[in-house]
């Protein structure tokens, strides 16, 4: 996770000086293959109704999210936490949905960015998937409160 962490901060940084397209090395040979995976329309879509086929569904597209997202990005694994953070992000996934509907000029800039990397890290392995995720924004406790009506 920090190496991840590490690689998104050099990207951003080498994305912020390449303002003077004379020294911008020429990456259009340089092949990078990301696909997108919508993680987070799949898990806003489940029928809270139906909570548990809808659950099952996405942890066989993604084994080795589903679990992790809920129990350690989330805190949550029983239903009812499950269904509470839906009702209160539910927000946050239609807003963006109303920016990131298309993902594909994203894709393209992380593209982009992965093409630099692999331009001056020849050797650098780069994700090929790109999963967004709808996640809480502060913490647990934040949340909780947010539950209670506070």
């Amino acid at each position: 996770m920090k190496k991840t962490g590490y690689i998104f901060l050099l990207i951003a940084l080498m994305c912020s000086t390449c303002t003077n397209k004379k020294n911008t090395p020429d990456i259009s040979g340089v092949k990078v293959a990301v696909t997108v995976q919508r993680f987070d329309e799949g898990f806003f879509s489940i029928d809270t109704n139906n909570l548990e086929p809808g659950l099952d569904a996405l942890q066989k597209q993604y084994p080795q999210l589903l679990t992790p997202y809920l129990e350690s990005v989330l805190g949550v694994t029983d239903p009812s936490g499950i269904k509470t953070f839906m009702r209160l992000y539910r927000p946050i996934f239609d807003s963006t949905q109303k920016l990131y509907k298309n993902f594909d000029p994203v894709k393209k800039q992380i593209e982009e960015a992965f093409r630099y990397v692999k331009y001056y890290f020849p050797s650098y392995e780069t994700p090929s998937k790109l999963i967004p995720v709808v996640g809480p924004m502060n913490s647990l406790n934040d949340l909780a409160k947010m539950a209670n009506g506070e």
